[in-house]
């Protein structure tokens, strides 16, 4: 009689598989979760269905004031977003995420 996978791996073999496996799994969903390429980037900006970047330096510095290290288009979970990274005045590094359509500021915290 054959029996599947689960079913010959023990409920502590399973769990550390799982745990073994779980570095592996947010890789993959990290690469799938990949920067948009310039040419995408650049139609979305061109035909206005995400703000410019010089917008987006001037929503980023009234949120949160300092000097941009990092601005990213992506594509999280199907909604446009920038990512943005900021040194603030103190040395301090911020990562902010904005709606790329609309600039609303949807997290921002401190990177430690």
């Amino acid at each position: 009689m054959k029996q599947s996978i689960s079913q010959l791996i023990s409920t502590r073999g399973r769990t550390l598989l799982a745990t073994a496996l779980a570095p592996v799994l947010v890789a993959t969903s990290t690469v799938a979760l990949a920067d948009l390429s310039y040419t995408e980037a650049r139609k979305l900006r061109e035909g206005g269905q995400v703000l410019p970047e010089d917008r987006v330096v001037e929503l980023v510095t009234k949120t949160r004031p300092g000097e941009i290290t990092s601005l990213e288009l992506d594509r999280d979970f199907g909604r446009l977003v920038y990512e943005v990274e900021v040194r603030d005045a103190q040395g301090q590094e911020w990562d902010l995420e904005l709606d790329a359509a609309t600039g609303e500021v949807l997290g921002e915290q401190r990177d430690d």
